[in-house]
């Protein structure tokens, strides 16, 4: 006797007027979290992009001195701090013909374990190139300048995908929660 009401509920204009609102509804909150997803995104790659940006700048600003005297002891001791900061997978200071003066690799990174795999060398600036593949490694670089003339090259690589993955966790609980 109980389906009886609920059949007449469903087939009737209110009903139909209750799961249009709900479908409605739950349209609407699914792109509310899509966009509040989206726009994360964005921010997160907004601040990975002006880290990275930094970095390499203040790379190219302290290797000036370090390039015009050959002293490369110091140069890799800025390289190694740049390397020591969160998220960051290579650095390297190159050559104008791209030939590399100094870099490191975070070799604990899968991403860089992968490209060293993939590439089957040893050589950084092709492991390098790999990386530039990843969507998720951003990948920045700065002319390192004295008196308007181009020395070298600053490259910084940086991986955001811990960010990403949190976006994406959000946007599943939001999304879930609707």
């Amino acid at each position: 006797m109980n389906q009886r009401p609920r059949r007449r509920f469903a087939h009737s204009l209110a009903g139909q007027m209750v799961m249009l609102v709900a479908g409605i509804l739950l349209l609407a909150m699914g792109t509310n979290a899509y966009l509040h997803y989206r726009d994360e995104v964005n921010i997160v790659d907004n601040i990975m992009s002006a880290r990275a940006q930094s970095l390499s700048e203040i790379l190219a600003a302290v290797s000036i001195d370090n390039l015009l005297v050959y002293d490369m002891v110091t140069l890799n001791d800025h390289v190694r701090d740049v390397i020591g900061q969160p998220q960051v997978v290579f650095v390297s200071v190159v050559d104008l013909e791209g030939k590399a003066i100094t870099n490191i690799l975070n070799l604990d990174n899968a991403y860089v374990r992968q490209a060293a795999s993939q590439t089957g060398s040893k050589d950084l600036i092709l492991i390098a190139e790999e990386l530039k593949k990843n969507d998720v490694l951003l990948f920045h670089k700065v002319p390192v300048t004295f008196n308007d003339e181009v020395l070298a090259y600053v490259v910084v690589i940086l991986d955001s995908s811990e960010y990403a993955e949190a976006s994406v966790v959000k946007f599943q609980i939001k999304a879930l929660s609707t």
